[in-house]
């Protein structure tokens, strides 16, 4: 019987169909590293070569695993567990995009912010320097109508009126006693101007600053601009295949468990096959009962070359559906059109193609020590030997194939004791 922590190996391949391949592919990577010169080359090539044989056994026990099983149904079954593994890749990588979309929006803001603050300090700078402009047009024309007033040797109250506000000669004196000179003022104001002159070529330097790091801030923005719709647009491919996946999941498990019932269905009718071809062999030894008649000396061989034991006799669990049943004799691997052999002499009963076993040759050993024997060779691409035929241990009768529910080349092989099928690996040699 197949142990607990070898179903969930199987399982696992299920799981992950492409393990194998993956597997295969570290082990040539890691011989292609082992130098030939190496003293433990032999070790390291016979570890390769033993994990290659190990994945390779798991291939075909998974295979035997699955005999009997709608093609349809494995590949559904392939195809909802890469969706399941596939989900929680493609979450994360929407939490990512997701993540990596909120980072953009953040710089875009702050970007965002820092132009708008930017664009406000050019505002401010260009007011004051437009006003300072303003004041420098005053300043000028006060500065040359007092010129032009000293060099006429004026002293009108009009002069006076423009430069101070003052009505009349007496206001004059009375507000501004501290001014000696209309030449004083003049001096005060080409000061004014100078100082105003000078503030507006920083604050000129200052707005140039301003407006190549208002461009250089808008090209930053442009980019954030960009990669928002970027992480936006890889956000939403994201989320859609999670919702594809999520649809394509719920359909895929609608159709198996809508299937479980076809496939239990099957394996009672399979049951029933095996049941009738008991009632036929019990019926053979009926007709041949007394007879004594005996074919062989109780000696069997392997009806394979390199003989490789894919699912042995016994209870056999379905990775699928998660149920046991009978699996009434041992699995071979034989590749496709390899020969198949007998197993001991005989008698060839049938050559037919019967339900689930496929193209099927059953031999009729006689009996031996009191005790009848039989064989079957099953799933057979063709047959090498027809009704009647007498062959000895050894004799190619059929090569192999994958008629009937079979999911892949094998032998699978049968030994009846008295009509009832038993373990063909107690009489292996």
């Amino acid at each position: 019987m197949m142990t607990r922590s070898r179903q969930g190996a199987i399982a696992a391949v299920v799981a992950a169909g492409l393990l194998m391949g993956f597997s295969l592919g570290n082990a040539a990577s890691a011989s292609s590293q082992v130098r030939t010169d190496d003293p433990d080359y032999a070790e390291a090539l016979a570890q390769v070569q033993a994990e290659r044989d190990a994945n390779e056994q798991l291939q075909l026990e998974l295979q035997a695993a699955l005999e009997n099983t709608n093609r349809a149904i494995v590949e559904a079954d392939r195809r909802l567990r890469d969706l399941e593994t596939r989900l929680p890749v493609a979450e994360a990588e929407l939490a990512t995009a997701e993540a990596d979309l909120q980072v953009v929006i953040q710089h875009q803001r702050e970007v965002e912010e820092r132009l708008a603050a930017a664009e406000a300090e050019d505002a401010r700078v260009a007011k004051q320097i437009e006003a300072d402009n303003a004041k420098l047009a005053d300043l000028r024309a006060i500065v040359a109508e007092l010129a032009r007033a000293a060099y006429r040797g004026e002293n009108s109250d009009a002069t006076l009126r423009l430069v101070l506000g003052a009505q009349t000669s007496e206001d004059f004196v009375d507000e501004f006693t501290a001014q000696q000179t209309l030449s004083r003022t003049q001096g005060n104001a080409l000061a004014e101007m100078e100082q105003i002159s000078a503030m507006n070529r920083n604050r000129g330097a200052r707005q140039e600053a301003v407006r190549e790091y208002i461009a250089a801030l808008k090209v930053l923005a442009d980019q954030y601009v960009d990669e928002a719709e970027a992480a936006r647009t890889l956000a939403e491919e994201k989320k859609k295949e999670i919702e594809d996946l999520l649809v394509e999941q719920a359909q895929l498990k609608r159709y198996l468990e809508e299937q479980k019932d076809e496939y239990l269905r099957q394996q009672d009718e399979l049951e029933e096959q095996a049941e009738q071809l008991k009632r036929d062999l019990i019926a053979i030894i009926l007709e041949s009962r007394g007879l004594g008649i005996s074919y062989f000396d109780g000696t069997w061989g392997y009806p394979v070359n390199n003989p490789v034991v894919v699912s042995p006799f016994g209870m056999r669990f379905h990775p699928i559906y998660h149920v046991w049943r009978m699996h009434n004799g041992t699995d071979f691997r034989a590749w496709c059109g390899v020969p198949i052999y007998a197993a001991a002499d005989g008698f060839v009963e049938w050559t037919r193609y019967r339900g689930g076993y496929g193209n099927q040759v059953l031999l009729n050993h006689g009996e031996y020590e009191g005790t009848s024997y039989m064989s079957s060779y099953n799933h057979l691409a063709s047959f090498a030997v027809a009704p009647e035929d007498y062959v000895v241990r050894g004799d190619v009768i059929g090569y192999s194939g994958t008629t009937g529910d079979s999911t892949g080349c094998h032998l699978h092989f049968e030994i009846y004791v008295n009509g009832s099928p038993v373990n063909p690996m107690s009489y292996m040699p």
